[in-house]
C-alpha cells in the first residue's frame, strides 16, 4: 500500500492534508508508531503543519541527530 497520502493545494499550501498509515514514526517502540493508523483506516487525514511559525507551537517532541 501507499507509504503516505498527501493532498496539496499549491494555491493554499498551508491547508494541505496528509496521512501516514504507519504513523508519524516507523520505530516500533515509539509512542507515535501507528498513531495515524485509525485515521487512515477511516479514510481521514490531518492538516500538515508547514508554516515555520506554527511548528514550534504544535510540536510534541524533537529528535536531534548528532554525528
Amino acid at each position: 500500500g501507499p507509504s503516505t497520502r498527501r493532498v496539496i493545494d499549491f494555491g493554499d499550501a498551508e491547508n494541505s492534508t496528509g496521512i501516514s498509515p504507519t504513523g508519524q514514526s516507523g520505530y516500533f517502540f515509539d509512542q507515535h508508531y501507528q498513531d495515524q493508523t485509525p485515521l487512515y483506516l477511516a479514510g481521514k487525514s490531518r492538516r500538515q503543519i508547514i508554516n515555520s511559525d506554527e511548528i514550534p507551537v504544535n510540536q510534541q517532541s524533537r529528535l536531534i541527530f548528532q554525528p
